[in-house]
């Protein structure tokens, strides 16, 4: 997956990065880790998983929101890439579906006791809302397909959604809001994975909405960030959901 497509996320934004280097993170259940300023028990947290080649300063950049009222957890893949970090192996896009895939749930699995154990480092209000871009998203969506009660919300963007992803175990004990945004006109992760997704996720009775944003290709531009930030806010505060897809 060409970084130079990934880079242009950062085009639009201009939001500094203040995180401590990478090497100088903390580390629980096997991952780094950056938290913006103090976790308040008393509000929501967000955990943020960044794309090919970012790291936990860029995660913050592009998904804190702890100017509004939530906390913020930024992850850190375990593999290096060029001057940051991968949740994958170097050759992983090489590799057959069936071994992505593979590497996809091992790595989702590896994060479900990290989210499980998020209290012992950022006390929280309920579960986290768990979100990420292009690779972070991979894991988003693996995470409410099979780790579904460890999450409060899951906000896959620019996320690839294998259609063998359809037949998986899956985690019945949680019905997950999920909200799927994706450029509609993304050349490197074709948006037919968010209509797989939103397809799966309404099939299997979740409260899912899609958001396709026509003339974006795999970059997170002003109108997707705003979409992100205002979808958070409607998280925390609608209803029980029926399971119903809702296609914005």
């Amino acid at each position: 997956m060409p970084l130079k497509y990934l880079l242009l996320v950062l085009l639009a934004l201009s939001v500094p990065a203040k995180i401590a280097a990478s090497d100088e993170l903390p580390e629980h259940a096997g991952f780094r880790y950056a938290i913006v300023g103090n976790c308040d028990p008393s509000r929501p947290t967000v955990v943020g998983l960044h794309f090919m080649g970012g790291n936990a300063a860029l995660s913050r950049t592009l998904f804190d929101l702890s100017d509004q009222g939530f906390n913020f957890v930024g992850l850190e893949g375990r593999h290096p890439f060029e001057t940051g970090r991968s949740w994958f192996t170097a050759d992983h896009y090489a590799k057959p579906v069936s071994d992505q895939s593979a590497e996809i749930i091992e790595e989702a699995d590896a994060l479900a006791i990290f989210l499980q154990e998020i209290d012992t480092i950022c006390p929280t209000s309920g579960r986290p809302i768990v979100t990420g871009y292009s690779q972070g998203g991979d894991l988003v969506h693996m995470l409410a397909i099979r780790h579904a009660r460890h999450i409060g919300a899951a906000v896959p963007m620019g996320a690839r959604f294998f259609d063998s992803w359809r037949y998986l175990e899956r985690d019945a004990s949680a019905r997950t809001p999920i909200v799927v945004l994706h450029g509609g006109q993304d050349g490197v992760v074709s948006p037919t994975n968010a209509l797989r997704a939103a397809e799966f996720y309404a099939i299997d009775s979740r409260d899912v909405t899609l958001r396709l944003f026509q003339g974006v290709g795999h970059a997170y531009p002003p109108e997707m960030r705003g979409f992100y930030r205002m979808a958070l806010r409607d998280l925390v505060s609608r209803p029980t959901s029926d399971g119903a897809a809702t296609d914005l």
